[in-house]
């Protein structure tokens, strides 16, 4: 983990601080370091694209995308793939391959700290705004393993990060 970190931290180092980007040069200092990003993490070595999936820690895209309701029984990870040509400037739809604009909104203790109809009204008020990406973690950030969320749930038995509370 610390070694991702300090990757992230070199990465963002090297391309992201050495002053303002302009979208129109060429070699544009942030599409840059995303690309940098998702090869280091997200590569599919079978392929010329860089692609990033959609983890669960940030379900609300499927809502938002509109391809599950709140009441879904199973999701369809699949249809959530993005991909960043190697060359291009833009994200796509892995499946097919249509333009995707990142707009997004942070939640980071959005499952943490509200209940679930807190969480559906905030999700619909921002797919009604345009959003299609809550940025959201699993585990918070501040005392994730021993803090309780909303219900007084804790994430883990024993603090124990290998025993998921289910």
């Amino acid at each position: 983990m610390k070694e991702r970190i300090f990757k992230l931290t070199k990465l963002q180092r090297d391309f992201c601080c050495h002053g303002p980007c302009n979208p129109r040069e060429s070699n544009n200092r942030s599409i840059s370091f995303l690309k940098l990003l998702w090869s280091a993490y997200f590569q599919d070595p079978n392929s010329t694209k860089h692609t990033m999936k959609v983890l669960p820690a940030i379900a609300a895209a499927a809502y938002l995308t509109g391809l599950v309701s709140p009441s879904a029984i199973e999701l369809s990870w699949h249809n959530l793939t993005i991909t960043a040509p190697q060359y291009g400037r833009y994200l796509l739809r892995t499946e097919s391959e249509e333009p995707f604009f990142w707009k997004a909104d942070t939640a980071w203790e959005l499952t943490h700290r509200l209940n679930k109809t807190s969480i559906d009204f905030y999700l619909k008020t921002r797919a009604e705004k345009g959003y299609n990406v809550v940025l959201s973690v699993v585990i918070s950030a501040y005392n994730g393993t021993t803090r309780l969320n909303f219900y007084g749930d804790l994430p883990f038995n024993n603090s124990d990060t290998t025993q998921p509370n289910e």
